[in-house]
């Protein structure tokens, strides 16, 4: 990894680019600069620029702070016109994803005026239609739902490239490059910064990477006195508020210790069928272990623990 590491964060409507040395010495003469399409447009090279000593273990350091009163004008009008785009685009998109327009995923601004969230929904409701996904489904809904609400007054930073030089506790000299970590600890990623009139402000991580959402249910499927090919089948029917993704898990257990090949076929809004590839399962079942699960039973995710919904009160444990 990299001796010196850099995140960015936003407070008080200034843009914060911090450092960390993760080496045994100080970092001396660290001469740094920052790049980004939109923020080399609003501020010239000296304000993007800086010089400092970090020691080592110091923890976070302030390398750099922008703030909008010291932009360019023509920066600024720069950054008006990427937020009309901003608004321009988002106000079409529900109409050409439901028309099947894929276009928008070429369009110019597509890059420039959304977040990586943001075209992440968009990239997965396109790939869905090519897979045959109809955009009535709930997931398709989903997608559609959240690029209708977005907000049109500010646009995202996606990526800051940092540039730097300094000389390590050898007298060596180091010259590199990275982008700096979106968001204020250098451990964590994937906030989102963005820059608006008022100027910057930063998003807490997506659930979509960074915290997936709990599923609302688990099936069992346990194998007893199996000795060939054998098909089972179960009805799964959680309660999803409208629009949302339907999440789930599928628990293979089996009465004794073995190795199956298994492939799981979806049945889902009356006439879709989706089929998994063939895959490989190793199931160990400690000897003198009691399981309480059955075949189909399912668990429901209750205070931080999965239980078996026909006695939540105790905590199950299915080993496998």
């Amino acid at each position: 990894g990299w001796v010196l590491n850099f995140s960015c964060g936003a407070a008080s409507g200034r843009l914060r680019l911090l450092a960390y040395n993760n080496g045994w010495g100080p970092a001396e003469a660290l001469h740094i600069s920052a790049s980004e399409p939109l923020l080399d447009q609003l501020f010239d090279a000296a304000p993007r620029s800086n010089v400092l000593r970090v020691e080592a273990g110091a923890g976070a350091v302030e390398a750099l702070e922008l703030a909008l009163p010291s932009a360019r004008p023509s920066g600024l009008a720069v950054l008006d016109e990427a937020i009309d785009g901003r608004r321009a685009l988002l106000a079409t998109l529900p109409k050409r994803m439901m028309s099947r327009d894929a276009s928008v995923l070429v369009d110019p601004r597509y890059k420039a005026v959304l977040s990586a969230r943001e075209r992440w929904h968009l990239g997965e409701y396109f790939d869905d239609l090519a897979r045959g996904e109809p955009a009535s489904a709930p997931r398709q809904r989903w997608h559609i739902e959240y690029l209708s609400g977005l907000d049109v007054r500010a646009v995202p930073i996606n990526t800051i490239d940092v540039r730097y030089t300094f000389t390590d506790a050898t007298g060596t000299s180091i010259d590199d490059a990275q982008q700096a970590l979106m968001g204020t600890n250098k451990n964590d990623d994937g906030e989102q910064l963005w820059v608006s009139r008022t100027g910057f402000t930063i998003d807490p991580p997506s659930p979509l990477c960074a915290a997936p959402m709990i599923p609302s249910i688990a099936v069992t499927a346990l194998l007893e006195n199996v000795t060939g090919p054998s098909e089972r089948s179960y009805r799964i029917s959680p309660t999803i508020p409208p629009g949302t993704p339907e999440r789930f898990f599928v628990v293979v257990g089996a009465d004794r210790s073995c190795f199956v090949r298994a492939r799981f076929t979806f049945h889902f809004d009356g006439d879709q069928t989706m089929i998994s590839e063939p895959f490989d399962l190793a199931i160990w079942r400690p000897r003198n272990v009691v399981i309480k699960a059955k075949d189909g039973s399912q668990f429901i995710h209750m205070d931080g623990q999965w239980r078996l919904a026909d006695e939540a009160s105790d905590v199950a444990r299915l080993w496998l």
